[in-house]
């Protein structure tokens, strides 16, 4: 792109160019949402536009920005702020009147020479007589607007067409009535380029101090905004940051819409082209920060930073004496050992820190070593001896909570070291800005210069937390000076963290059973959080971390695999919103890349086919299941099936081929998605595509005759497999035959099965009425098989002993083969030894069927004589439905079933071995019970649907980050 300006020639630039190309899908997807069913009225909304000598062009479009509008429930207020140019009159007199023939509705039935007149109940026209600047102007606007509410527009800015649209749907969908309301904005130049998006946070009252951070556009109550005096004059420039400042004192009702709707005008002499044009505007705003601070009666003095005095840009620090300041502090150390480490960090605090009301308390995890002790005793530095099994973080701080008795409480790993002299000062000052601040953390640097923690955001990683501005150079801003100005955050770590004892208490301290070593600082910052506490983010703050030096990196697998699944269970809404990031940013690591499309892990499964199998039935319930967890999940196959309609019936969109031999996958935008799963070792060609192969892919093989399927599948070759991102496998067993493929990307998750929904089921049913409908006598034992009929499955040894049971049993039997109608020769065989056995009557052949759990619910003995499997989703169910089982013991059966303890296990293709296990449970009904409490039992253990989605959610997010 020669020709364009350098603004548009950034890789920032480039993720937004992507970004405006869903732009009309977002606001499409977000008036369905909103105009689901309104709550109240539809508000009246004035627009109201000091003119002060514009660019006649630019004011033009602006005016027809206003036009534009899909509400139609608005005012417009031109406030003409002293005498214009003879170019606006004739632009606003022209307007009028081509508005007039286009939108005769306007003019409600007036007549004569309208646009002359201009005067229309839509829009007004008020002249002043001197400039009295924008202050005056927007007062004047607004007191003599009729809406509900006002919102600003600068007479050379631009309103999205659906910029009021939006806004007035979001205000009657609110429980409440907002009292402001703001979006995102971009800059758009004269040429009509758009560029430097401002996706900004929710409400944030301390990053407010910092910046006038919300931007354009600004929607207000129009009693509010009179209530609190309007604008004032002396604050010409800074006049809507001095506004909010005083605003934020009196309400929390604020809403942030997070879509761009307004366009920054970028024009010469202007402040979105440079700060410095008006910098009188960043001075009034340090001035309208420090007054409210007086108004507000809490210490601090504000400064312009140097590094945003040489930008020019309107960006405030908070300075706090130690004089001001007589609050005691306990810094609380925990450590194992290591003097190594926590005599620099001890010697760091001693030497550097300015504020001196503070004390030391160490918690030693053991025993400590005599070179620690006198240390310790030394610096005149308390200890705690806590001694445990294995290491809990959390545990040793509750323990040492109970010691504390000064009013706030600063967590402070060993390996750490102070860099700046203020940097308690800092955080305890910030933690007094405000008594609904429940926490603030430090900016943490590593060795090298780089960023290791500035804040924390939610939903980074695997679908957890993750750290902001991560391996950002320490003095980079970061995306909207994140990484250099106070700013609110969801949560930061514990690794130097001030809060409440008080608070800390309250909340019940850290969770030491679901959190001992990792997360527990994030669930401790939500708790709060939940208390209607903020958490805040001291720039200024500064230390180094070595991260894991202490106990180096390990990975505590089952430790941290359990904190993560119930951080996500617990705190799943905030986990995929995170109030103070935005969703238009990505989660692929913490430095605010720009999404090229709408918020929520976008996962495009792939499907071989939509029948009733155990492959499609568990892609099916794994896409539901994400789905709830605020996914967005959509589904290609190939042809349709009967499975569709329960996609549409959960909302899940659906791809299905056109019949021209092309698979529908090929046709989509996969930008428009974060993973592509694939569903079975049969979809292998297309990973031939160099499209799909670019993007992150899970390629789930649930198949364990790797050698069928090498000689068949056309276009198949080992050389695929290295192609995805995740080979992932169902069992263990049949993992390994792949393993020779597996260049350390192989993965195993078991299916798991919705234990709840076969309850309810169960719950609803009435066992003897089923049978009845099945024509089953209640005298009979009925035995079951269910899935396709097919060789592998074995169903034809099933029903030759089934024949001799039926001939040399006393016992009243009865056979179901679920899965029947496939019109093949085999299943023909199959009818064919029935018809010939004389017990037609006896065993039976049932059609595949959506509604399978009536034969669970009808059975005795479930059957399972598969060749070949990996980990039947059959034996799963019959598991949740009690039954007593018997199953071949091949691939990943034996990693489902133990023998003799929840099932009786046999080699395949061995119809001796079936006969003597079905007799040895039809005769023995108190085997059949153990058996069905012991498998139920090991299904609930470790098979239930939401761990599965649990280990899912961490294989996707993982594949996110990388």
């Amino acid at each position: 792109m020669p020709d364009l300006p350098p603004y548009l020639r950034t890789p920032l630039q480039k993720e937004y160019t992507a970004y405006l190309q869903h732009w009309h899908t977002l606001v499409e997807q977000q008036k369905k949402r909103m105009n689901a069913g309104f709550l109240r009225e539809s508000p009246l909304i004035s627009i109201i536009t000091p003119v002060y000598h514009p660019d006649p062009k630019l004011f033009h479009e602006t005016f027809q920005s206003v036009i534009a509008q899909s509400h139609t429930h608005w005012e417009c207020i031109l406030v003409l702020d002293g005498p214009q140019p003879e170019a606006i009159e004739q632009i606003i007199e022209e307007s009028l009147k081509n508005v007039c023939k286009r939108h005769p509705e306007l003019v409600e039935g007036r007549t004569g020479d309208v646009a002359s007149r201009l005067e229309w109940p839509r829009i007004k026209i008020i002249r002043l007589h001197e400039r009295s600047g924008v202050s005056e102007a927007t007062n004047t606007g607004v007191r003599a607007s009729s809406g509900q509410y006002v919102t600003l527009l600068d007479h050379d800015d631009l309103l999205e067409p659906h910029a009021l649209d939006l806004i007035a749907s979001t205000i009657t969908h609110t429980r409440y009535s907002p009292e402001f309301i703001y979006c995102d904005h971009d800059k758009i130049d004269t040429l009509g380029h758009r560029y430097e998006p401002e996706f900004k946070p929710d409400w944030s009252p301390e990053t407010l101090l910092a910046s006038c951070y919300v931007g354009h556009m600004k929607v207000i109550r129009r009693d509010t905004f009179l209530a609190l005096g309007g604008f004032r004059k002396e604050y010409d420039g800074a006049q809507d940051y001095d506004f909010l400042l005083r605003l934020a004192e009196c309400t929390e009702n604020i809403l942030h819409i997070p879509h761009i709707l307004y366009h920054w005008r970028s024009s010469p002499g202007s402040t979105a082209t440079c700060a410095s044009a008006k910098s009188d505007s960043i001075e009034w705003g340090r001035h309208a920060v420090q007054e409210a601070l007086t108004r507000r009666k809490k210490r601090g003095n504000v400064v312009i930073p140097s590094f945003a005095r040489q930008v020019n840009i309107g960006l405030y620090a908070l300075q706090f004496e130690p004089k001001d300041f007589t609050e005691r502090v306990t810094i609380l150390i925990p450590t194992k050992d290591r003097p190594d480490l926590l005599e620099p960090c001890i010697r760091s605090i001693r030497k550097k820190t300015t504020y001196p009301n503070y004390e030391i308390l160490v918690i030693n995890n053991g025993k400590p070593d005599k070179r620690l002790l006198k240390f310790l005793e030394q610096e005149g530095v308390r200890h705690l001896d806590i001694e445990t099994d294995e290491f809990n973080f959390s545990s040793l701080h509750n323990q040492a909570m109970q010691k504390i008795e000064t009013p706030f409480v600063l967590f402070l790993n060993n390996d750490t070291e102070v860099l700046k002299n203020d940097w308690l000062l800092q955080m305890l000052g910030t933690l007094l800005l405000d008594e609904r601040i429940g926490a603030v953390g430090a900016k943490l640097l590593f060795p090298d210069g780089r960023t290791q923690h500035s804040g924390v955001i939610l939903g980074l990683n695997d679908f957890t937390a993750g750290h902001a501005n991560l391996s950002l150079p320490g003095d980079d801003s970061g995306y909207r000076n994140s990484n250099r100005a106070l700013r609110n955050c969801a949560a930061v770590t514990a690794a130097c963290l001030l809060t409440r004892t008080a608070l800390f208490r309250e909340v019940g301290g850290f969770d030491e059973k679901h959190f001992p070593i990792a997360y527990n600082d994030v669930d401790y910052c939500l708790k709060i959080l939940a208390k209607g506490y903020r958490i805040a983010q001291a720039p200024d703050a500064v230390l180094l971390h070595y991260q894991g030096a202490s106990r180096g990196h390990i990975f505590h697998s089952n430790a941290e695999y359990a904190s993560r699944a119930h951080l996500r269970r617990m705190w799943s809404p905030i986990l995929c919103r995170d109030p103070y990031s935005n969703p238009n940013l990505s989660l692929r690591g913490g430095n605010s890349h720009i999404r090229s499309h709408p918020h929520g892990k976008r996962i495009l499964f792939v499907s071989h086919n939509l029948e009733y199998e155990g492959a499609s039935l568990s892609l099916l319930e794994l896409a539901i299941k994400l789905k709830e967890r605020n996914c967005h999940v959509e589904v290609a196959c190939s042809r349709s099936g009967p499975l569709a309609e329960m996609y549409k019936t959960h909302d899940i969109p659906l791809h299905i081929g056109a019949g021209s031999g092309q698979h529908p996958v090929l046709d989509l935008a996969r930008d428009d998605f974060d993973i592509l799963f694939l569903n079975t070792i049969t979809l292998a060609a297309l990973l031939h595509s160099e499209d799909i192969a670019a993007h992150p892919i899970v390629w789930c093989i649930r198949e364990s005759e790797y050698d069928y399927y090498a000689q068949t599948l056309p276009q198949f070759s080992p050389q695929l497999f290295s192609k995805a991102s995740r080979v992932l496998f169902v069992s263990n067993a049949t993992r390994e035959i792949y393993s020779d493929l597996d260049r350390g990307h192989f993965a195993t998750i078991y299916n798991g099965i919705d234990i709840a929904k076969i309850d309810e089921y169960a719950a609803r049913s009435d066992r003897e009425a089923l049978r009845k409908e099945l024509h089953i006598d209640s005298l009979d034992t009925v035995i079951t098989i269910i899935g396709t009929i097919c060789p592998r499955k074995g169903q034809r040894e099933f029903v030759l002993t089934a024949i001799d049971l039926l001939k040399y049993t006393p016992h009243r039997l009865q056979f179901l083969l679920i899965g029947g109608r496939t019109q093949s020769p085999y299943e023909e065989e199959v009818q064919d030894t029935i018809a010939r056995s004389g017990f037609a009557d006896r065993i039976r052949i049932i059609p595949k069927t959506h509604d399978i759990h009536r034969y669970y619910a009808s059975t005795d003995i479930f059957v399972c004589n598969s060749s070949i499997e990996s980990f039947p989703r059959v034996i799963l169910e019959a598991m949740a439905w009690r039954l007593p089982i018997v199953s071949t013991d091949v691939f990943g059966i034996s990693e489902q079933l133990q023998h003799e303890g929840e099932a009786l296990l046999i080699p395949p293709q061995n119809p001796s071995a079936l006969r003597a296990a079905l007799r040895r449970l039809i005769e023995d009904p108190k085997l059949r019970t153990t058996l069905g409490k012991g498998a139920r039992k090991q299904v609930e253990h470790s098979f239930g649907i939401e761990r599965m989605i649990d280990q899912y959610e961490e294989l996707f997010g993982a594949l996110s980050s990388s």
